[in-house]
C-alpha cells in the first residue's frame, strides 16, 4: 500500500514537471523593443533612423506614418541597425517606429516614435 502511494506520487510529480516544461519551452520569449534616434543625412536631406541591437532580436520591422496617432505601415524588414527613407518627399513630415523580431518571429513592443521632416539636399559648392 505504501509503495503504491509513493509510485502514484512519483507519477503525478513527473506528469506535472512534463506539463510545466512543455509550457515554458513552447512559450515565445519577446525580444526587447529598440530605442530609436532620428536625424537627417546632410548630403541628401533624407530621413534616417538608427538604433542599437535589441536583446533577442534577429531582425527588425520599420514602420512609417504621416500622422503620429496611427496608420503606421511596415516599410522595411532589415537586419541592419539603421534605415534611410529614400522615398521621403522634401518638406514632408513622417513618423517612424521599429519592432524587434526574434528568430521564431515573435515581435517586441513598439519602439519610441520619432518625427522627421525630409530636408533639401545640402548644396555642393
Amino acid at each position: 500500500m505504501k509503495l503504491k502511494r509513493v509510485l502514484l506520487t512519483l507519477v503525478i510529480a513527473l506528469f506535472t514537471i512534463t506539463i510545466v516544461a512543455t509550457v515554458f519551452t513552447s512559450a515565445a520569449i519577446k525580444p526587447d523593443a529598440p530605442v530609436i534616434t532620428a536625424s537627417n543625412i546632410l548630403s541628401s536631406g533624407k530621413n534616417r533612423i538608427t538604433w542599437e541591437k535589441a536583446w533577442g532580436a534577429s531582425y527588425y520591422y520599420v514602420y512609417r506614418s504621416e500622422t503620429r496617432s496611427g496608420g503606421y505601415i511596415k516599410v522595411k524588414s532589415t537586419s541592419s541597425l539603421s534605415y534611410t527613407d529614400n522615398d521621403a518627399d522634401v518638406g514632408e513630415t513622417y513618423y517612424y517606429c521599429v519592432k524587434s523580431v526574434s528568430s521564431d518571429k515573435t515581435t517586441s513592443a513598439t519602439s519610441n516614435k520619432v518625427k522627421l521632416t525630409c530636408k533639401l539636399p545640402r548644396p555642393v559648392v
